[in-house]
């Protein structure tokens, strides 16, 4: 998805412009949708292009603002992941990339194009968590070897002594015999 916003003077960022697939990625019904913040007034979307950061979640917000605010001066940059509400409360994990500019009116302009990452953010924990399950086999596999390396080497050293007794006594028996 693509959006314009504009950053006020106190930081506080709006939208100027969603297009389409900002409202298809987070699961929004297309139709009638604004794209413009002129065409959003007394719609369910005008808080959306009043405030940008409406959607996004309350642990992540004051991430993307510092970000917004301390990298207005820059000509690019990439937020880290960070989750957006989509319809019905689900969480999208978002990677946004920024080009900032400045407006006709003086304000900074950003250029923010949105990729919807959550089925990576996803596979990531699941191969997280199978790693973690894989080094605790790993560490339970290291000690049973170890035991069974430890119980080996008592258990030779066991049977082999009294073994050269015997076996040396058998060698003594025999010879006493000739």
């Amino acid at each position: 998805g693509i959006s314009v916003l504009r950053m006020d003077e106190t930081g506080h960022l709006s939208a100027d412009y969603l297009n389409i697939y900002v409202y298809q990625m987070l699961g929004f019904n297309t139709d009638g949708a604004p794209q413009r913040a002129e065409d959003a007034k007394d719609t369910p979307y005008e808080a959306l292009f009043t405030d940008a950061l409406t959607l996004v979640h309350p642990d992540d917000k004051g991430y993307v603002r510092t970000e917004f605010i301390s990298h207005k001066d820059d000509k690019t940059f990439t937020l880290k992941p960070y989750r957006m509400y989509g319809k019905s409360g689900s969480c999208h994990w978002i990677l946004e990339r920024v080009r900032a500019g400045k407006s006709s009116d003086g304000r900074r302009i950003f250029y923010g194009a949105f990729h919807d990452i959550t089925e990576e953010v996803s596979l990531q924990a699941q191969v997280h968590e199978q790693l973690e399950v894989e080094k605790q086999l790993r560490r339970k596999a290291d000690s049973s070897n170890e035991a069974k390396s430890d119980f080996l080497s008592r258990i030779s050293h066991d049977i082999r002594t009294p073994l050269n007794g015997i076996i040396g006594m058998t060698y003594l028996a025999k010879d006493e015999k000739n």
